[in-house]
């Protein structure tokens, strides 16, 4: 029995790395995605290239479903952390260098080496500390609770960021919707904006919570490293 127990686990085990690589928070947004682009391939009468039938089209949704996925979450990422320039930082990273180290200072580990040495040599190595404490929390803490809440926070803004790019999609399917065919009646006017009027505020939250559990995720991540050094 105990062998069996032990290949089971080794079953499970090598089950959940699956999907940690593929990540399945990425089929949340994809669907949300996935559903205004069919209505507007249906709306243009083009329909998508996908099986409509049997285990074929099953498969091919799910695979369209993860890549919408993937997509929503580099764009909502992209605009929410601003957009990239060579040779600078963006928005948020800027943002991130400036308080992480007041975040380091205020677990008590900012004259504990290597974070001496990280902060000495100014904000622009607070983006590599980051880096570096989570290949030690990945080292000495896998697998541990700490670790699966700190890749739950990550999975959870990068859900939120999807999520906040897939509403701009349904914001340009209800929008060609709306206007397909002419100038609706002032009625479907009026409630095709109060639509897209609550689309936008679907947006913001979700990238507010996205930059939240990012928050979340650097808090968690220091305390973590202060209790393995301190206790």
């Amino acid at each position: 029995m105990r062998e069996i127990a032990d290949a089971l686990r080794s079953v499970l085990d090598k089950l959940g790395d699956f999907f940690n690589i593929l990540d399945l928070s990425f089929l949340v947004a994809g669907t949300a995605a996935f559903a205004p682009i069919s209505l507007l391939a249906k709306l243009a009468n083009r329909p998508l290239p996908i099986p409509d039938r049997g285990w074929i089209a099953v498969f091919a949704i799910l695979i369209t479903c993860y890549l919408s996925g993937l997509i929503c979450f580099a764009t909502g990422r992209m605009v929410r952390m601003g957009t990239y320039r060579k040779g600078k930082q963006d928005f948020q990273q800027k943002r991130f260098t400036e308080t992480f180290p007041d975040l380091v200072r205020s677990h008590g580990l900012d004259s504990q080496e290597p974070f001496k040495s990280y902060l000495a040599r100014g904000e622009a190595d607070s983006w590599r500390l980051y880096t570096r404490l989570w290949a030690e929390v990945r080292e000495k803490l896998s697998p541990s609770p700490s670790l699966s809440l700190l890749q739950r926070y990550w999975v959870m803004a990068a859900t939120y960021d999807g999520l906040a790019a897939a509403a701009v999609v349904w914001m340009i399917a209800v929008a060609a919707w709306l206007f397909h065919g002419g100038l609706p009646p002032l009625s479907h006017l009026a409630a095709g904006l109060a639509v897209l009027g609550l689309l936008v505020c679907i947006a913001f939250v979700c990238a507010i919570e996205a930059e939240r559990y990012m928050r979340y995720q650097a808090e968690e991540l220091v305390a973590t490293i202060a209790v393995i050094r301190n206790g």
